[in-house]
């Protein structure tokens, strides 16, 4: 049996008001709740 497959990875998370996320440009860099080596979660749902 073959089943279908959604992955998600997260990197880490943060919490930005809706205004301070407005105001981010292009290339802006948003501080995350991991460190840089910080191993990564992954998230796998089985879709029937």
């Amino acid at each position: 049996m073959i089943s279908l497959c959604k992955c998600e990875s997260v990197l880490g998370g943060t919490d930005l008001k809706l205004n301070q996320i407005l105001k981010l440009s292009r290339g802006a860099v948003v501080e995350l709740d991991k460190k840089v080596g910080d191993p990564v979660d992954l998230f796998v749902w089985v879709i029937d």
